[in-house]
């Protein structure tokens, strides 16, 4: 009997699917009620979830979810931002910001992404966006207050608005 040219050991196979199929990283999680910490971000994904915590993040995260509620997160720069829950109170700077959920307050930053997406939906949302590239910005919902700024010659972002009561305002 011939030898298969393609005859590979049981070791050859494992080094092939580790070179040819890394595995994906989890993201760092932050789960509870009430911690405060600094974290920094080495091109993680990081997830927030409890209640009342109080987190810094430092360094550039892949992307950022903030849920549940009244938590306080300082971001230094991200991917994505995606937010849901209430009463949370988040400063960061993002490529790009998911917003829903009632009752939050959000101050950032968005650049860094071709034509960058803002969305915003749920209600009683205080947006205030400082924008360094051209953004759609999607407001939904109910009673929602955004305010917005170009950086530099930023274009004017395009805006859709639906729902009820929402005022979105160029600031001055």
């Amino acid at each position: 009997m011939q030898a298969s040219p393609f005859r590979f050991s049981g070791l050859s196979v494992a080094l092939f699917a580790l070179v040819a199929f890394p595995a994906l990283a989890e993201p760092l999680t932050i789960d509870g009620s009430g911690v405060s910490r600094d974290v920094h971000c080495a091109g993680d994904a990081v997830e927030i979830h409890g209640e009342g915590n109080t987190i810094k993040l430092t360094g550039t995260c892949a992307s950022v979810t903030v849920s549940g509620i009244e938590q306080t997160v300082d971001i230094q720069q991200a991917g994505k931002l995606d937010i849901s829950g209430s009463g949370h109170k988040v400063t960061a700077a993002a490529s790009g910001l998911i917003l829903y959920g009632d009752k939050s307050t959000v101050t950032a930053t968005i650049g860094g992404e071709a034509d960058a997406v803002v969305d915003i939906s749920g209600g009683d949302h205080v947006v205030d966006l400082a924008l360094q590239q051209a953004t759609r910005l999607d407001v939904q919902g109910v009673s929602q207050q955004v305010t917005w700024a170009p950086v530099a010659n930023t274009p004017e972002p395009r805006i859709s608005i639906s729902g009820a009561d929402n005022k979105v305002e160029r600031k001055k």
